[in-house]
């Protein structure tokens, strides 16, 4: 029940704050990674709400391993699971994409990931 619980609240801005404030972000992580189905169910949605508050908590979900562990359940959790996993990476990935960046990087340019980590030089000859 926590895990409705702290998925119910992140929808509200200043509950997020005190989810985050309180290391309530890594509890939500490390209940995607639970052998809980229902547990993995509400705190992907959890995680979702709080990206969807902006990139200060985006930044907190990639800093504690939730874009792993959302990439994990997107994959190979129960289907409201991965639905769930599935939209908080959307919005972590559109809350951390730059504002005005362009369609197509210019060559040679340095490019960044969602999480905030340039890509290896392998990744960008592909």
């Amino acid at each position: 029940w926590a895990a409705s619980a702290l998925g119910d609240l992140a929808r509200l801005a200043d509950a997020s704050e005190a989810i985050k404030e309180a290391g309530g972000v890594g509890a939500l992580v490390e209940l995607v990674r639970s052998d809980g189905a229902h547990a993995k169910v509400w705190a992907a949605e959890g995680l979702g709400n709080l990206a969807g508050h902006g990139p200060a908590y985006c930044t907190a979900i990639l800093q504690a391993g939730g874009e792993q562990a959302l990439t994990e359940l997107s994959r190979s959790g129960g289907d409201q699971a991965k639905k769930n996993a599935k939209k908080a990476l959307a919005k972590l990935s559109s809350a951390t994409a730059p504002a005005a960046a362009p369609a197509t990087a210019p060559a040679g340019s340095a490019g960044v990931t969602a999480a905030g980590v340039e890509p290896s030089a392998a990744a960008k000859r592909r």
